[in-house]
This record gives structure tokens, sequence and C-alpha cells, in this order.
């Protein structure tokens, strides 16, 4: 038999006081994270609406202040980005209600709201815990790791 989780839109507005402070740590306020006030000097603010799991997909809400900004980074699983509302600038792109963008697993990227703010869905094929910066990256390179796609976009 399937699985039917239902999400309801009374989840609390979350922030993560250590994302980007702590290399590697953080996914748009997954780690650490706090309920938001407010008074939150931060920029983003999340709602988890399915966490997900190794085997499970995760749907998150991000809210981005006016003219904010979320830190060029990159994550370890692809993810698709759905505009609700405001406006995602994304480099030279400008994308609006109704637009989605999806970005690779290690691709380096940031984003900035418009003057409206931005409310956006990310979509993951499971959880993911990362937040990697571009150092995060580089060393990962120097290690041997699995090596970056090389691209990068920034807001």
């Amino acid at each position: 038999m399937g699985k039917i989780r239902i999400a309801h839109d009374n989840a609390p507005w979350m922030v993560n006081p250590v994302a980007g402070d702590q290399p590697g740590e953080g996914v748009g306020g997954m780690v650490g994270l706090v309920e938001a006030r407010d008074e939150d000097d931060v920029d983003a603010f999340v709602r988890i609406h399915h966490p997900g799991s190794n085997t499970e997909l995760q749907l998150i809400e991000t809210r981005v202040r006016p003219n904010g900004e979320i830190a060029v980074h990159a994550h370890e699983v692809d993810e698709i980005m759905y505009v609700l509302s405001g406006e995602l600038r994304l480099g030279a792109r400008r994308l609006g209600p109704g637009c989605s963008v999806l970005i690779s697993a290690l691709t380096l990227y940031g984003i900035k709201a418009g003057p409206a703010g931005l409310t956006f869905l990310n979509f993951r094929a499971s959880e993911d815990p990362s937040f990697l910066s571009r150092q995060d990256l580089q060393n990962r390179r120097v290690a041997g790791g699995r090596p970056p796609a090389g691209d990068e976009v920034t807001g």
C-alpha cells in the first residue's frame, strides 16, 4: 500500500541562525531551525511542508523579504524552484509567478528577491540538509570528492 501524507499551511515559518555561518550546515534554514519572529534580522524564512528522507520527497516553501538575498551556495541533490509570488532574480533572469527553474546538484547559485519580495516552493527528490559554499565545493575537488558541476548562477 502507498502512503498519503497531508501537509497543511499552518506549519510555522522558521529561520536558521547558523545558515551561512558554518560551512556545510543548513539548507535554507533546516539545521538549527527556530521559529521566526517579525523582528528577526534575516532575509529568508522557510516553512517545511514535507521534510523528506532518503526515500521520500522534500517540499519547502521559502519566503524572501523585498530585495532580500540568499547567499551563493549549492546543494547535494537536484532541486526545482517554483515561484508562487513576487520575483526571483537568478543572474540576469527574472522569474515571476508560475515560473520554475531546475538547478542541478552541486551548482552554485544565489537568489535575490524583487521589490515585492518572493515566495517559492522548493522540491527535492529526497531530504537534503546540505548548504555548500563555493569554498566547500573547492575543498571537495581538492579532497578528491565528487567534483562540482562547474556551473554558477548568481543573483
